[in-house]
């Protein structure tokens, strides 16, 4: 409950000063739920893609994810 305070806290203040808070380590569904329920636009994490020189694909699971949610996100 702690840190999605603080979560919530972040990204209010992002709305508020017009800046885009980008989350790190996003590694499960779950944080990614997370943080699009507190509004967070932007997030990297190994649930999303492994680091590469070239932009991967997307992993099968956040494709899966991105399914079950149409209109959570968009694109950046």
């Amino acid at each position: 409950p702690r840190r999605r305070a603080i979560l919530k806290f972040l990204s209010d203040l992002g709305r508020e000063f017009s800046f885009r808070l980008v989350a790190e380590g996003i590694e499960l569904a779950e944080d990614l739920d997370v943080c699009a329920a507190e509004g967070v636009g932007a997030a990297q994490g190994y649930f999303l893609a492994r680091p590469a020189a070239e932009p991967p694909a997307a992993t099968s699971d956040f494709r899966t994810w991105m399914a079950s949610r149409p209109g959570t996100l968009r694109s950046a």
